[in-house]
């Protein structure tokens, strides 16, 4: 990095102002680029989010508890890059972290846009405080007409124990 610096100083002083500039630009970019992951909660009362609406359903069963989620894009299709999942969340003062529930299957159908997700849950999995399913996409650009993923992801966050049947 030394050396990077070291010649675009050079550059400026010989007149090349603009070629350093240039590179400055690219490698302050590059070292700022650490992107961002945002968590929006989705609740009973938002649903209908700016992009997306969802739609949550869930029945007691014999086996649990079976869920049916529906992502609908409002305008343009469901990015092919998005996932989802279910996850157990925490969220302390100063960390967000997610552990992926490999115990339980999701079967999700795509279409343009439009993404639908079943699942059961087990009886005592559903007691797992922050028991989340999480539709997650990553940010994009457009640079000369082509879509770019950006470094940034979005995660829709729902509680489950928030969309149980009402007994």
């Amino acid at each position: 990095m030394k050396k990077i610096l070291t010649s675009m100083a050079r550059g400026c002083a010989k007149g090349k102002f603009a070629a350093s500039l240039g590179v400055w630009i690219f490698f302050t970019f590059l070292l700022d680029a650490t992107g961002t992951t945002v968590r929006i909660p989705v609740t009973p009362a938002s649903l209908n989010q700016d992009r997306l609406v969802f739609s949550v359903k869930s029945s007691v069963i014999e086996e649990g508890t079976a869920f049916q989620i529906s992502i609908a894009m409002k305008d343009g299709p469901v990015l092919p890059d998005s996932n989802v999942g279910l996850y157990i969340s925490s969220l302390t003062e100063n960390l967000y972290s997610l552990k992926k529930v490999e115990s339980v299957q999701v079967t999700v159908s795509k279409e343009e846009k439009r993404w639908k997700a079943e699942f059961v849950i087990p009886g005592n999995l559903l007691d797992t405080p922050g028991l989340s399913f999480i539709f997650a996409e990553y940010g994009h650009a457009t640079v000369d007409g082509k879509t770019v993923p950006m470094p940034s992801l979005t995660h829709y966050e729902i509680n489950l124990r928030e969309f149980l049947p009402h007994s």
